[in-house]
C-alpha cells in the first residue's frame, strides 16, 4: 500500500507539476476493518495537507455500503483522498456525493479541493463505447454464468444454445451486443466461431456488474398446488438462508423457469419481466383471485426466462444477486451483504 501511495503522490507531481510529499503515517485511525489491507496517511499537496487513504482493493471500500468509508470521512480534520489501484463506478460516484479526492496512479484524478481533474484515455480506447446502459437479459445471463465459474476455455454458439436452451438468432443478437462492448472477442475455428471474455471475473465484478440486468422477474405469492408438476427451485430469501446466517422464511421463495415454448413468440426484456406478465403466460396466478388476500401457506414465486445456475436445488450465489427480490429487511439486507462479499472473494481468489 506505501508502494501505492508513493505511485499517487508521484502521478499527481508529474501530472500537475506541483509538490506533493508524505508527512505522516497515521493508521492507527483506520477502522480495524480496514487496517490489515489499506493504510491512512497525511500527505502534502501544494503545501496544503490531506489524508489519504490507500487501498489496493477498491471492493474493500464498498462493502456495507461504504460504511467504513463515509465513517473516516466524517471524522477528518483534513479533507480525504483515496487512493485505488482501479476505479469502480460505485465509488466514483461515492467520492463525488462525499466530495473526496480520489487517485488512480498512472490512470485518474480527481481533487475537487484543488480544483484538479485529469483521466488518461488509452490509445485502444478511442471507439466511442456505451458504458452506462443495462445489458440485454441474454448478454446479461452469460456475463452471470461466467462470474459463476463458466467459459474458461471460452464458449460457442452450440454450448450457449444447450445452456440456455435459445435459438441461434437470440445467440447472435446477444454475442453483438457484447463484442461491441468489448467484453468478449471473436476467433475463427474452421466454419464456427469461438468467444472469449476479455477481461478478468474480478474486472468485470469491479467496473460492469451495475450494468447487468435483473435476471428474473419479481415475487407474487401463488397457491403451492398450481406448481406440483412444474420444475421450481428455491431462490430468493429461501436461496440466501442456504448461503447465509438469515433463517429460513415463513412461506418459501422459490424459482421456476420458462421453457422455449413458454417463450415462443413473446418479447423478453427488461420492461416484461417487471410486472405480472410471464406469470400470466405461466397460469401461475389467477387474475381475479390475485385481487384478494391469499392464505397462509402459500409460496412465493419469480419466474425466470432462461436457465439459471442451480446448485442442489438452490438458485447459484450469483444469479441470486442479480435476481430481483426485497432488501428493504435489514435481516436480508445484511445477509445480502454477506452474500455480496462471498461472491466476491470466490472471484478474486
Amino acid at each position: 500500500m506505501k508502494s501505492l501511495l508513493a505511485d499517487a503522490l508521484k502521478y499527481i507531481e508529474s501530472s500537475f507539476l506541483i509538490d506533493a510529499n508524505f508527512r505522516q503515517d497515521i493508521g492507527e485511525n483506520l477502522p480495524f476493518q480496514l487496517k490489515k489491507n489499506a493504510t491512512l496517511s497525511i500527505a502534502s499537496i501544494e503545501s496544503r495537507e490531506f489524508m489519504m487513504l490507500a487501498a489496493e482493493d477498491p471492493y474493500l471500500l464498498e462493502s456495507n455500503n461504504f460504511i467504513h468509508l463515509k465513517r473516516l470521512d466524517s471524522k477528518a480534520e483534513l479533507p480525504l483522498i483515496i487512493v485505488v489501484s482501479e476505479l469502480t463506478p460505485a465509488l466514483k460516484k461515492i467520492s463525488k456525493q462525499l466530495r473526496t479526492g480520489i487517485i488512480v496512479p498512472g490512470r485518474y484524478v480527481s481533487m475537487p479541493s484543488l480544483m484538479l481533474q485529469s483521466e488518461s484515455v488509452d490509445a485502444g480506447q478511442e471507439r466511442w463505447v456505451d458504458t452506462e446502459s443495462s445489458y440485454g437479459i441474454i448478454p446479461s445471463y452469460l456475463v452471470s454464468y461466467y462470474l459463476s465459474g463458466y467459459f474458461d476455455n471460452g464458449f460457442n454458439s452450440a454450448e450457449v444454445l444447450d445452456l440456455l436452451d435459445i435459438s441461434k438468432m437470440a445467440f447472435s443478437r446477444a454475442v453483438k451486443e457484447l463484442l461491441s462492448q468489448r467484453l468478449i472477442s471473436e476467433t475463427s475455428q474452421g466454419r464456427s466461431s469461438h468467444f472469449r471474455f476479455t477481461e478478468s471475473r474480478k474486472s468485470i465484478w469491479n467496473h460492469h456488474r451495475q450494468r447487468i440486468s435483473p435476471l428474473s422477474t419479481g415475487f407474487l405469492p401463488v397457491e403451492k398446488e398450481e406448481l406440483a408438476s412444474n420444475n421450481i427451485f428455491l431462490s430468493g430469501e429461501s436461496a440466501l438462508s442456504k448461503y447465509t446466517l438469515l433463517g429460513a422464511p415463513s412461506r418459501p421463495f422459490i424459482g421456476m423457469c420458462m421453457t422455449d415454448k413458454d417463450r415462443y413468440m413473446r418479447p423478453i426484456t427488461p420492461a416484461t419481466m417487471k410486472g405480472d406478465y410471464f406469470f400470466k403466460i405461466l397460469n401461475v396466478i389467477d387474475s381475479e383471485k390475485y385481487q384478494y388476500h391469499l392464505p397462509d401457506g402459500n409460496a412465493m414465486l419469480q419466474v425466470f426466462p432462461y436457465q439459471p445456475l442451480l446448485k442442489n436445488g438452490v438458485l447459484n450465489k450469483v444469479f441470486l444477486l442479480f435476481s430481483r427480490f426485497s432488501t428493504a429487511d435489514l435481516r436480508v439486507k445484511s445477509s445480502y451483504s454477506e452474500l455480496e462479499e462471498q461472491v466476491y472473494e470466490e472471484i478474486k481468489n
